[in-house]
């Protein structure tokens, strides 16, 4: 990564580091430090310098000013390239979602002495690398939380939820005073993770709680702020109060899911060279691929088959910075809509024309197909990305170079007053 700072960047083959900030404006960590998660990107590239938004007359004269401008915010945007694997996309995906990722009773498996004291347990804010333990590919163990209860003897029950089994690294806490009542979880070390959980007696003792799968929301407003670290030559930059934009995905034909991701920086601090070497085995280099990819729409009631030659799906989320001054400084905010579409591409006589007919007859929301769900499937696990009421838009079949008559259908996901438009559950 030859070069300076000063110049315009376009890393490739690089690994970046993400830390989950525990609050907006949180300071940069001073040197050296360790990221919580790294993730490998295809490309990483970025503006050399920040984009100055004008006050546009809000403060002061709506000319220009001999003297330049007197107050602005700038706004620093980045764009990453990489591959589909699960890890790899999550902090990502929480971020152009907005919401908390969650994991029900029902996606975890509980084992150990204490496994069968507790009844129910769900997690909210759950984030692996951060508060969940990390992925680890040799041997291969999914993210889990050690689950410590301690009784007085007797009610009321101490909990600990910790990301190793050492127990060093405390990540929620609450305190159970009656069995058989949901207790809330509080967040430990500015963690992010909450809960609940339910027991059934009172005792002292551990549970291991593996995650299985994590589901991630749509919500109003951004929950958390992300922190982006590379290095580049002799300096590290820190990205800080960063957002995702835009997002979007990707696959063709004998080809792997790749990611697209548009990411706003509030702040830019350039340090001394620190360590950056990334553990290889919590990397997470498995992709999904194409080849593993369902699409089932809830009319015809089954997959399109055999899949479709490209998919692609992406969620634009009109994040918008406004001008700042001492008494209400800079934020990121969303503003408007936030649009979900994408593409299908297949042969027109075998895997789109089921959904080219009902295409056609889609002449209102609430007809032609309304759910829609593309499932990409990895060694047993499931990457979902559940639609609801989508609206598909036709383009008329064309003859391409391999003379194999090709339809395209553009489609956006829609919001019916009840559902988010766009669900992603990962099976992990």
């Amino acid at each position: 990564m030859a070069g300076t700072v000063t110049d315009p960047r376009f890393i490739a083959q690089a690994v970046v580091g993400i830390d989950w900030q525990a609050t907006e404006g949180e300071a940069a960590p001073a040197s050296p430090f360790t990221p919580a998660q790294f993730v490998v990107v295809q490309n990483l590239s970025l503006d050399p310098d920040p984009t100055y938004l004008r006050p546009n007359g809000t403060h002061g004269s709506i000319f220009e000013r001999f003297d330049g401008d007197r107050i602005i915010s700038q706004a620093f945007k980045l764009e990453a390239q990489l591959w589909g694997g699960r890890f790899q996309i999550m902090p990502f995906l929480e971020s152009v979602l907005t919401g908390e990722p969650t994991v029900a009773d029902g996606d975890m498996t509980r084992t150990g002495a204490g496994a069968a004291s507790i009844t129910a347990l769900s997690l909210i804010g759950a984030r692996p690398y951060h508060n969940l333990s990390a992925f680890v590919s040799t041997p291969a163990s999914s993210p889990f939380l050690i689950v410590e209860m301690v009784d007085t003897p007797g009610l009321p029950v101490t909990v600990n939820l910790y990301t190793d089994v050492a127990k060093t690294n405390k990540v929620a806490t609450g305190v159970v005073a009656a069995t058989a009542t949901p207790t809330p979880l509080t967040a430990v070390g500015g963690s992010g993770l909450t809960g609940s959980i339910t027991l059934s007696a009172a005792v002292t003792a551990d549970a291991t709680a593996a995650i299985d799968k994590i589901v991630y929301p749509f919500a109003n407003q951004y929950s958390r702020f992300f922190r982006l670290f590379y290095t580049d030559g002799d300096e590290t930059l820190i990205f800080s109060d960063c957002v995702v934009m835009g997002m979007n995905f990707e696959s063709s034909e004998n080809g792997e899911l790749q990611a697209t991701v548009q990411i706003m920086a509030r702040r830019k601090d350039v340090t001394a060279a620190t360590t950056f070497t990334p553990t290889e085995t919590e990397l997470d280099l498995v992709i999904y691929s194409h080849s593993e990819l369902t699409v089932t729409n809830d009319v015809g009631g089954s997959p399109a088959t055999p899949v479709v030659d490209n998919f692609s799906i992406g969620v634009e989320n009109n994040v918008l910075q406004y001008i700042g001054n001492a008494v209400t400084p800079q934020k990121l905010i969303k503003r408007g809509f936030t649009g979900i579409r994408g593409t299908l591409r297949g042969e027109s006589a075998d895997e789109t024309m089921a959904l080219v007919r009902q295409a056609r007859s889609n002449t209102a929301v609430a007809t032609g197909f309304k759910d829609m769900t593309a499932a990409y499937l990895l060694s047993g696990k499931t990457l979902s990305f559940i639609m609801k009421k989508v609206r598909p838009r036709l383009a008329e079949p064309g003859v391409e170079a391999e003379l194999i008559g090709k339809t395209e259908l553009e489609y956006d996901a829609l919001y019916d007053g009840v559902d988010a438009p766009l669900s992603v559950e990962i099976d992990v």
